[in-house]
């Protein structure tokens, strides 16, 4: 048993802030705590993994990126792209014929770790987790998991409720955010209509911290991420009220505010 003032020295990292990237989320209060758990929403092709990757990238924060959804090659052409501002096929070239400059690219990322996991269950995701832990000595700022419905679990809504429940334990053992990417309702997966909180696939929404959901705006580029739930400040669970909106070029990896386009 403990005082609140003793649990306050004792707290570690966690609770922690981690770096901001883009200014339209710092505005709306969308900030990533350590030991906190998140669920980032979208459908297929609004750019959920890219905006993920770009704040790994760009925040600097000790990422373990655990993907299911790409495979290493077109991870590594990705992170050469948003290095250098170049097309996926300059990219690929570069690491295909052995370049210099594209291996650079692929070291100037220190902080960046990644494990290509084939379907696994939370255990397996754990074991990654220790894995980082025992190489790097701490762990991680952030643990990113590309996406929930490659994570192996019992079928239906009850298997991924509970792969969220145990995420949430990692987090608060490892005090590292833990930030969940995940698919909507089908309704939804033409990517122009805000997804609302109800509309999130499996209704998984109850334990993080904070949810976001993106959609696409009405101009190239253009892109809105909701906060239909957020603990440490505004939200709105219809997903219009409170809403920051980004940019991308997904032609170069690259998602930025408005004012940096």
């Amino acid at each position: 048993m403990q005082s609140l003032l003793q649990a306050s020295r004792q707290r570690g990292d966690s609770g922690r802030l981690l770096p901001p990237v883009w200014k339209s989320f710092a505005e709306k209060k969308i900030r990533f705590r350590r030991g906190q758990l998140y669920l980032i929403v979208a459908a297929p092709g609004v750019g959920k993994s890219v905006l993920a990757q770009t704040y790994a990238l760009h925040s600097r924060a000790r990422s373990l990126y655990l993907t299911m959804d790409a495979d290493k090659h077109t991870t590594c052409v990705r992170i050469v792209q948003a290095a250098y501002l170049i097309t996926q096929e300059a990219a690929e070239e570069g690491i295909e014929q052995g370049a210099e400059w594209a291996a650079e690219a692929l070291k100037s990322v220190p902080w960046l770790k990644y494990a290509f996991p084939s379907g696994p269950d939370v255990h397996e995701i754990v074991e990654h987790v220790w894995a980082y832990a025992e190489v790097q000595g701490d762990w991680p700022d952030i643990i990113w998991v590309d996406n929930l419905d490659n994570v192996d679990c019992d079928e239906g809504e009850n298997g991924r409720k509970t792969v969220m429940s145990d995420l949430q334990k990692l987090a608060h053992k490892t005090g590292s955010a833990v930030v969940v990417l995940h698919h909507a309702e089908g309704k939804y997966d033409d990517g122009h209509e805000t997804i609302p909180q109800s509309g999130i696939l499996g209704k998984v929404a109850k334990t993080p911290s904070m949810v976001l959901t993106g959609c696409l705006g009405g101009f190239p580029g253009q892109m809105f991420w909701s906060v239909v739930k957020n603990r440490f400040g505004p939200a709105d669970p219809s997903g219009r009220g409170v809403r920051a909106e980004l940019w991308s070029d997904l032609q170069y990896m690259q998602i930025t505010d408005k004012s940096d386009v």
